[in-house]
């Protein structure tokens, strides 16, 4: 029976340990994995916003400039100014209406060649809100004297070009009919509206509550800043940006290149009648396109594209790092959790042993108190049953029998006293007391003890000081634990021969040692010798009388007066235990 409960406490903490050795190599290999996950996910999450915002972008600033081309769409070879006039005025309009930031470009205007005039001059027109009327005359000659010189350029291949000028500002130019571009509109962009407006709408739409991005929307030419999300900005902050996209893309987008959507400029008229956001959706889809332009324009005037590139860069410096640092936090939590769960293992084995001991321990101790009842009880017994029987007639032996049966039932009655004393100090918070004199108990001790000292051939030496030692006591209470400490000098000491009894006062405190001059108490029991059930090996080995609870019910009964049980030397010389207890305060 006990080699099975050694197999079981051996074999379950293993199990339990390689249980949690298994659980630790799996949390790690899910981390990895929520580390791989994470990383795909932010990759992704920033490719997908990054570039849906600058989609967004180009769409806001060509929505106009496509409408206006798809206005000049016409079977009719001559078209008038007013004709075009009002085909471009209906676009401006249905833009208006369905832009996301109408104020989007500060002036609109409308530019004809002069051979298309009945002056035989060129014409710029401004957009009123209502309709095309004269531009005034400053802004006339700026603006045709750029567009002449890109219409002498003749680009075959641009349809849509971005002037940019100190004069003027930011300008797209849609040119509406014929190869020859007879008819253009030009779009002056307010890059304050840009900035405050559509791209922080844009942006907020895409990178929705989410502060965990540092975005930025500059030009690459003059190094501006148009937008950031950030409020103290540094641009050391992107030097190495998580996705960089330039706006109407070149044929080369940093980190990455896209496959955008060719527009199909035979789009229906009928699209000026769209009421529908899914509908214009639908028709923006159309407006994503790759550009190539003639790079031979005169000084001053830039090519399409715009020189705006979108940023965006964790805030945690990369989409690497941001990983890095979930996946740290998810392996410091899994390492405090393991800590944890190894900690509660580790606890729950000791108590485990510590319970197995505990019920070793209650077994010898049943085991140590049916031998102490029994034994008197079986002599009590004999003894009365031989005298009533007839057996014992001898007037010197029923003396003898009589005596020890009184003998044997003051045992029983100390055995039974004792363990409800035992079963009292369980339950009691404070004892009843009253002024008793050490000296007093002790001297009862020493006198109760004297037989079985003279029969353990063991001298006993009580040393008591000039002075009463009063202290506020249970007087039986007290005398158990003098009476305790005194047998078990007598039985566990008793080849030292010697046990001496010494009060003193020490400060406001009484103070009893038993010096013994015995084996002394083995160093691996002195951190137990206290605990309840805890006998010594060699009381267990040489079948010694004893409960184990004397030492345990001592100290407590000790402690509750507000005193002090302690092994306070040992070796093999002998050991002192030391009892200190309050003196009764006059």
């Amino acid at each position: 029976m006990k080699h099975s409960k050694t197999i079981v406490l051996v074999a379950l903490p293993a199990t339990l340990i390689l249980a949690v050795v298994v659980l630790f190599i799996m949390q790690i290999r899910f981390t990895l994995g929520q580390y791989r996950a994470e990383l795909g996910y932010l990759t992704d999450e920033v490719t997908r916003n990054t570039t849906q915002t600058a989609f967004m972008i180009e769409d806001e600033l060509l929505l106009l400039p496509v409408l206006a081309k798809m206005s000049g769409k016409t079977d009719s070879q001559d078209i008038s100014y007013e004709q075009v006039a009002s085909n471009v005025s209906n676009a401006v309009k249905f833009w208006n209406k369905h832009a996301i930031v109408s104020e989007l470009f500060s002036a609109i205007y409308l530019y004809a060649k002069n051979s298309l005039t009945e002056s035989g001059a060129a014409t710029l027109q401004l957009w009123d809100g209502t309709g095309f009327a004269g531009a005034p005359p400053t802004q006339t000659r700026i603006i045709t004297d750029m567009l002449d010189s890109v219409l002498q350029s003749k680009p075959e291949i641009a349809d849509l070009w971005y002037i940019s000028s100190p004069d003027i500002g930011e300008l797209i130019v849609s040119p509406i009919t014929t190869e020859e571009s007879d008819y253009v509109l030009i779009s002056q962009i307010d890059s304050t509206v840009l900035s405050s407006k559509l791209i922080p709408i844009l942006t907020a739409k895409f990178f929705t509550g989410d502060s965990s991005y540092r975005i930025r929307v500059y030009d690459e030419t003059t190094g501006n800043l148009i937008y950031t999300n950030e409020k103290s900005y540094n641009p050391a902050h992107f030097t190495d940006p998580d996705f960089s996209y330039r706006l109407f893309g070149s044929d080369r987008q940093k980190n990455g290149a896209f496959n955008r959507i060719n527009p199909s400029w035979d789009l229906p008229i009928e699209l000026f009648s769209l009421k529908q956001e899914n509908e214009i959706a639908g028709l923006r889809s159309h407006m994503r396109t790759k550009a190539a332009f003639n790079d031979d324009f005169s000084s001053g005037i830039k090519p399409f594209p715009y020189n705006l590139t979108l940023e965006v860069v964790h805030k945690d410096g990369s989409v690497l790092s941001a990983a890095k640092k979930a996946a740290a936090l998810n392996m410091t939590l899994s390492f405090i959790a393991f800590i944890i769960l190894t900690a509660g293992i580790g606890i729950l084995l000791r108590n485990m042993a510590k319970a197995q001991n505990l019920a070793d321990r209650q077994q010898e101790f049943i085991a140590s108190v049916t031998h102490e009842l029994k034994t008197p009880l079986t002599v009590i017994s004999s003894s009365a049953q031989n005298m009533a029987d007839g057996i014992i007639t001898d007037a010197e032996k029923i003396r003898k029998y009589g005596k020890m049966i009184c003998t044997e039932s003051e045992k029983l009655r100390n055995s039974i006293e004792y363990f409800l004393l035992y079963a009292k100090m369980n339950t009691a918070a404070k004892l009843p007391c009253r002024e008793c004199n050490i000296g007093t108990l002790l001297e009862s001790v020493a006198a109760l003890l004297a037989p079985a000292a003279r029969e353990a051939q063991m001298r006993v030496e009580l040393s008591l000081p000039p002075q009463e030692l009063s202290v506020g006591c249970d007087e039986n209470a007290i005398r158990s634990v003098f009476r305790n400490l005194a047998e078990n000098a007598i039985k566990h000491a008793a080849a030292g021969r010697y046990l001496h009894i010494e009060a003193s006062r020490e400060q406001e405190f009484a103070v009893v040692r038993f010096t013994d001059r015995g084996g002394g108490v083995p160093r691996k029991e002195r951190k137990r010798i206290f605990d309840a059930f805890q006998r010594g090996n060699a009381a267990v080995e040489n079948q010694t009388e004893g409960s184990g609870i004397g030492l345990n019910l001592s100290r407590r009964i000790v402690a509750l007066h507000g005193g002090s049980l302690e092994l306070e030397s040992s070796s093999s010389h002998g050991s002192v235990f030391t009892v200190r207890l309050p003196l009764q305060r006059s």
